[in-house]
């Protein structure tokens, strides 16, 4: 739904910045016949959008920000892409007559993102572990294969049959285990849509509850399919608390807004007064550290300088 709502926005966009305010924190500033921020989480809330927040830099670009301003400053997003529902998104820019992938792996605690030139690393903000490492020069080491189930491709007989594979698992971790591109979200709310308990053990389910799921999965999966979304803003306290894509069965004691982009939610959501703040909090604590470190290193040197008069003195 993200990249689908970005593509016609930011596609052909002048990259004229590239920040790291947070060392998990990437923007890249726009032109696009307006000025534009587009902003990649790599934390635990991974998510790429549009901002309108502001963002303190540090004085020293990290060397991943570096590398990116390298290789991207003064090029064109040319393409903005997710292969599948994958939770990957490729920017493709072109600079100079080559071309490179920015890939975002938005993968939570375990996103990344990665500098490609065709499939070769140019460098990554994470250097990885054994099982993928991304060193430079290396070739690009794909996520590892969850062999789950496209619904609309494999039909109801083999995603119900996979699930009741599953007899103890409650509902939504049977989703989750089975369904590409489902996650803990989305596995609560087709339990919901199909008007069954998500914490009740497969093997409970008759074939009416069978079938209202099916219908549940199938539904969804065909939305998707059509690019027929409806962001919404959810509201707890008049709070914003969440922004989804489609409006959501499992939050139906919410308050909701209809949102003009998903974006402009995560905004809400996001803000320095709410949750962002990760960054806002990193950064505090950054200038606090700093400040007690030149202090503590002021008294150093002057107790190395007692000490060096005091040497010159016999006891």
């Amino acid at each position: 739904a993200m990249v689908a709502g970005l593509r016609p926005v930011v596609r052909g966009g002048l990259i004229q910045e590239i920040y790291q305010p947070d060392p998990r924190l990437l923007t890249l500033g726009l032109w696009t016949g307006q000025r534009r921020r587009l902003l990649c989480a790599l934390s635990e809330e991974a998510r790429l959008q549009l901002t309108g927040q502001q963002f303190e830099n540090p004085k020293s670009p990290p060397a991943f920000c570096m590398l990116l301003r390298k290789h991207l400053m003064g090029g064109v997003l040319t393409d903005i892409c997710q292969p599948g529902l994958e939770r990957l998104v490729d920017l493709e820019v072109e600079r100079g007559g080559r071309r490179y992938t920015l890939r975002c792996e938005l993968l939570g605690r375990r996103s990344n993102a990665i500098l490609l030139q065709g499939e070769r690393v140019l460098g990554a903000l994470s250097r990885g572990d054994a099982r993928r490492s991304f060193r430079p020069g290396g070739l690009y080491p794909p996520l590892p294969a969850q062999d789950k189930l496209l619904p609309l491709a494999t039909g109801s007989a083999r995603v119900l049959e996979a699930l009741s594979a599953q007899p103890e698992l409650p509902l939504r971790q049977a989703l989750l285990a089975t369904l590409e591109g489902v996650g803990p979200r989305w596995s609560a709310e087709l339990a919901a849509r199909a008007k069954l308990d998500a914490d009740r053990p497969v093997g409970s389910l008759d074939e009416e509850a069978r079938q209202q799921l099916w219908s549940a999965i199938e539904a969804l999966y065909r939305r998707i399919e059509r690019g027929d979304y409806s962001p919404r803003l959810y509201l707890q306290d008049g709070q914003a608390c969440d922004c989804t894509p489609l409006p959501m069965a499992s939050y139906a004691d919410l308050e909701s807004l209809p949102l003009d982009s998903l974006s402009e939610g995560l905004d809400r959501c996001y803000d320095r007064q709410h949750q962002e703040p990760v960054v806002q909090a990193r950064l505090a604590l950054s200038k606090l550290l700093a400040a007690r470190l030149k202090k503590s290193s002021s008294v150093l040197e002057r107790v190395g300088r007692d000490l060096v008069q005091a040497a010159r003195y016999p006891d």
